[in-house]
């Protein structure tokens, strides 16, 4: 039985080598983009119930493609830590249909 592994999963060996990073700092590395996705989600879907979920979905895209590029040449650990964490807040950004959408009352 073959089982699935993220990349995230599979490449922290190198990423470990490459920067002489700790187990704590792969493990931030590989739960960050998830870390700011799931701190996110909720407000920015509040403020996209205000200023209208289009103009986040285009803010989210605008920001994911830089903090992609400083995810690829992040210069240090710590610069890839956060670059993924804010790729997660992108992310959370991006999402056209946040679950704070879902909580409204019926007949708005």
């Amino acid at each position: 039985m073959r089982t699935f592994h993220s990349p995230s999963r599979t490449s922290r060996p190198s990423i470990g080598e490459y920067f002489d990073a700790s187990q704590t700092q792969l493990n931030l590395v590989a739960v960050g983009y998830s870390l700011g996705l799931a701190a996110s989600v909720l407000w920015l879907g509040a403020l996209g119930d205000r200023y209208g979920r289009k103009q986040m979905l285009l803010f989210g895209v605008a920001l994911s493609l830089p903090i992609c590029l400083a995810s690829a040449w992040a210069p240090s650990i710590y610069v890839l830590i956060v670059a993924r964490i804010v790729g997660g807040i992108a992310a959370g950004d991006g999402l056209p249909d946040h679950p704070v959408t879902h909580h409204r009352p019926l007949g708005r």
